[in-house]
């Protein structure tokens, strides 16, 4: 098998057509089919099968499909070291929770596209647990998760485990957990609130219910929710799919929703005084911010220039909090 190979097979995926991603390459339509029959022959399976006359892969498909992304992205990597910064690689990919990318990293890509415009940067929405297990796996050049100042020992000896690197930025008090309602709703008027106040009313979660979240959540993150049973008001509650959607439907006082503060940030919502936020008595620990990266292969020159540009925007975060 050739690299080469791994580059056809990601054109056909993109392109959903053994026809139009020869023409990408500018490969002849023979010599292209010859290329990937080769390649299926040596696998000992197939990648793609036709559907509704569009290009497929299989399951065993997808997996190459996925290894093959890692393998390009290391070439990408030795030819950043060997070339300095004359070569970058194209595609970086960072993994947040859904409070920071809403606030924060639409910023931060802006920013960074502005200075690399031949790199894309791809911004992955991840709950905590999946941005460890993803880390792990090298799928990511960067995660950024938060971590009680208390944890943060027992976070960094299972990240090391894992061969994750971790650099922690302590003082992000805005990733306190935070109520967020309705300015309509009568709790909008107190200053702050506890877990008992809201237990009744219905809970707006974004893409997954919270109480299986937080069932699914390392151990290390789940003291933060240690009587978070009262979070989860029994068989009230709105799933939702789409970050704004869950904006508009606490604002239409349906429900509430529970997010680091950090969210009001850039929130229009917010903004406009539709929804109030308000701090949780109970969750009051210090947080930090923490930036992960794969630490058994080295990063190359343009992921180290992310990972300071990252560092630098939380850091003013902080400052400005």
């Amino acid at each position: 098998m050739r690299l080469e190979q791994f580059k056809q097979i990601l054109k056909i995926e993109e392109h959903q057509s053994f026809s139009k991603a020869a023409k990408a390459l500018f490969i002849s339509q023979p010599s292209f089919s010859i290329s990937i029959n080769n390649f299926e022959e040596e696998l000992g399976f197939k990648l793609f099968e036709r559907n509704n006359k569009r290009v497929v892969p299989t399951e065993q498909g997808k997996e190459i499909l996925s290894l093959a992304k890692k393998i390009l992205d290391v070439e990408e990597k030795i030819k950043g070291i060997m070339g300095g910064n004359d070569v970058l690689i194209r595609n970086l990919h960072i993994a947040v929770p859904a409070a920071l990318a809403n606030a924060v990293f639409s910023q931060i890509l802006i920013d960074f596209r502005e200075l690399h415009p031949s790199v894309n940067l791809h911004i992955q929405e991840a709950r905590f647990y999946e941005i460890i297990d993803m880390m792990e796996k090298g799928v990511y050049s960067l995660g950024v998760i938060s971590s009680p100042k208390s944890q943060e020992q027992e976070l960094l000896r299972k990240l090391t485990g894992k061969g994750i690197a971790c650099e922690i930025i302590p003082g992000a008090d805005n990733l306190n957990m935070t109520l967020f309602i309705s300015s309509r709703n009568p709790l909008a008027c107190q200053e702050s609130v506890c877990l008992t106040d809201f237990k009744n009313l219905i809970s707006i979660s974004y893409k997954d219910n919270f109480t299986i979240a937080l069932k699914e959540m390392d151990d290390i993150h789940k003291h933060v929710f240690a009587s978070s049973n009262q979070l989860s008001p029994s068989n009230k509650e709105i799933i939702v799919q789409d970050i704004e959607l869950v904006k508009m439907l606490i604002s239409e006082n349906l429900g509430y929703a529970v997010f680091p503060k950090i969210f009001a940030m850039n929130n229009l919502y917010v903004k406009k005084g539709l929804i109030q936020a308000l701090p949780i008595r109970e969750f009051h620990e210090p947080h930090s911010f923490c930036i992960l990266y794969f630490s058994k292969e080295p990063l190359s020159l343009i992921e180290k220039e992310l990972l300071i540009h990252v560092r630098q925007s939380l850091k003013n975060i902080i400052i400005n909090q």
